[in-house]
């Protein structure tokens, strides 16, 4: 967070100007308009006192309502008193619905800012690379799009009353001085004399709101991971613990916000109260050092009076701004780290066509700050309408690979090769348009089976929807729930099986027609029965479409037309199941600590 305060509001008033263009002049000119109307009807009070006969002659506002009567009396208007009542009743309609005006638009403004600064933010996330994306914590990001923004938008609703207290107090200074320029430049003087004592308690906001905003990521970021792990709490007795945990964070954000409420409270105390002693000052100057007219006294009184809630107006709402602004700081912050990870745009690259053959060759990647390559000089085929096995223990760079072929991660060394065209990030959009892919932790909108299929293919016809279930041998299933297609399944798929859910995953996958359809441990979680129905809807897409299967579970690739073993970030050796257990090498181990043996395959053939 800047120690700047000023540059902060600045900044953030040049953003919320250039976001919202002219409603921004539409606002600050309702703001002139209620201050020129709330100025008017001051005005109308001195010449309505005069007919009253309260005060007249040659004192400050006896002149005053003299002017503003001969000037009512030159355009025609009709018995003096009457003329005012009725004035008086129009201006403050007038001003009544210029506020009303003016609130609207300060709303609309707040929520229009925070909509448009939500929507960039949220494409610069999505348009971040995955390095970048997957190494922060989820909850940072959902805490800024929600939270931190909604406190944005309270802040560009701050700014706008801040412009309102600003304006106001111009127009009643603007009038006192008229009625005494000495006395009324006296109170300005002393009556920012206390916001000036504030200033550094006013900094001191700046601080807390930034401890409020950190308290606020902390608790959030406890609620998601907590909520997360609430079936493993229970079962291991541990909700009281996780409860405590939760409280304490919770008990630091109520901290924070009591740290702010107290310096708000205690400085606009200090405001009040040094307001009241200065009045009380320049009143005894008034009356016994200049021996001011009593009617000049009575009417400084009053605008006194409005003047000193305008001031203290100026104070709370700059106070609360800072306590605000961090938000915003948060918000630029990361937007600015996501623009600076932003993956390469598309541009003009020739789109990524693959019709024969994949080529990973010598590639090499290592995470960021890593110790040793997470993958190392790999080199690996995927023909056409084959299916191939890519199988290891884990930990030894399988997921890095579907990344790298996702176009997620790009090579240190090496290229990956697509009939013969490498695979640049200017291209990795298009080829991801082309790809399927099934994790194995699957997610499963709260929406209804309907919903979920057409989020990866919108287009989708009904027919579509019901073959691609039937090629995930999840029509079943489906047919039998109780809405069908429109059953909503609960907060990530609660209401289906793991199978199910993976199944289901996979007509979402198969949906987008893809060329190529990429299972990254899919069925790793999965009993033997839901294993056994993918494996047979895999085999039905043979020939019609490129399968990669990435797992550790043997039984998986047993079928595939090659195998690629993976051990320690390299492939150590590849070939059929049947060759590659004759070899005694690194699969015949893994088959035998998995107890496979070779006679439980299945031959294509046979």
């Amino acid at each position: 967070m800047s120690s700047r305060p000023l540059g902060v509001i600045v900044e953030f008033l040049a953003q919320f100007t250039r976001v919202m263009r002219w409603r921004v002049g539409l606002a600050g000119a309702l703001i002139v308009l209620a201050g020129a109307t709330e100025g008017l009807g001051l005005l109308l009070i001195f010449p309505l006192l005069d007919a009253l006969g309260v005060h007249g002659g040659d004192s400050t506002p006896g002149r005053l309502a003299t002017s503003v009567l001969s000037r009512l009396q030159r355009n025609g208007h009709g018995p003096e008193l009457a003329t005012l009542l009725v004035l008086i009743a129009a201006t403050t309609a007038l001003q009544a619905g210029i506020s009303w005006w003016q609130a609207r638009v300060a709303y609309a403004l707040e929520h229009e800012f925070v909509a448009r600064e939500r929507d960039r933010l949220y494409r610069a996330i999505a348009g971040a690379s995955w390095t970048f994306v997957s190494t922060r914590r989820g909850s940072d990001f959902t805490h800024v799009l929600t939270t931190e923004l909604q406190r944005v938008g309270i802040a560009a609703y701050q700014l706008l009353s801040l412009a309102t207290a600003a304006t106001l107090t111009v127009v009643y200074a603007l009038i006192a001085i008229r009625l005494s320029p000495v006395m009324s430049l006296l109170a300005l003087g002393a009556g920012l004399i206390p916001l000036a004592l504030t200033w550094t308690p006013l900094r001191a906001s700046q601080k807390g709101g930034e401890r409020v905003a950190d308290a606020n990521a902390a608790v959030h970021a406890a609620a998601i991971e907590h909520l997360a792990a609430a079936k493993t709490a229970r079962s291991y007795g541990a909700g009281e613990r996780s409860a405590q945990v939760f409280a304490g964070l919770a008990d630091e954000v109520a901290a924070a916000n009591a740290e702010v409420i107290a310096a708000h409270t205690n400085q606009r105390a200090f405001v009040q109260i040094s307001s009241a002693v200065v009045l009380a000052v320049l009143l005894y100057v008034a009356a016994r050092v200049l021996a001011l007219p009593s009617a000049d006294i009575l009417v400084f009184v009053f605008i006194f009076a409005r003047l000193t809630p305008r001031l203290s107006a100026l104070h709370s709402g700059l106070q609360g701004l800072l306590v605000l602004l961090p938000a915003w700081t948060a918000f630029t912050g990361m937007l600015r780290e996501c623009v600076a990870a932003a993956e390469h745009p598309t541009g003009t690259a020739t789109p990524v066509s693959f019709r024969s053959l994949i080529t990973v060759d010598r590639v090499t990647y290592s995470y960021p700050h890593a110790d040793r390559p997470a993958v190392a000089d790999v080199t690996l085929q995927i023909a056409a309408g084959r299916v191939v096995g890519l199988v290891g223990p884990s930990g030894c760079g399988k997921t890095t690979v579907a990344d790298l072929l996702l176009g997620l991660l790009g090579p240190d060394r090496g290229s990956i090769v697509i009939d013969g065209a490498p695979l640049t990030a200017e291209g990795s959009a298009s080829w991801r348009d082309q790809i399927g892919y099934v994790a194995q932790d699957t997610f499963l909108f709260h929406d209804t089976v309907r919903a979920n299929l057409l989020w990866a293919q919108p287009a989708a016809t009904e027919d579509d929807l019901r073959r691609s279930l039937g090629l995930a041998a999840a029509d079943r299933f489906v047919g039998q729930l109780p809405q069908g297609l429109d059953t909503v399944l609960g907060d990530r798929g609660v209401r289906l099986s793991g199978g199910e859910r993976q199944r289901l995953a996979l007509a979402r996958a198969l949906l987008r027609h893809p060329k190529l359809l990429i299972l990254d441990e899919a069925t790793s979680a999965l009993d033997s029965e839901n294993e056994r129905a993918i494996q047979e809807s895999i085999e039905g897409l043979r020939g019609t479409l490129t399968v990669l299967v990435i797992t550790h579970r043997l039984t998986t690739i047993r079928e595939a037309d090659v195998i690629y073993v993976m051990d320690e970030g390299r492939v150590v050796e590849s070939g059929g199941w049947a060759e590659l257990l004759q070899r005694d090498g690194r699969l015949a181990k893994l088959a035998q600590a998995q107890g496979v043996k070779q006679s439980s395959v299945i031959s294509r053939e046979s």
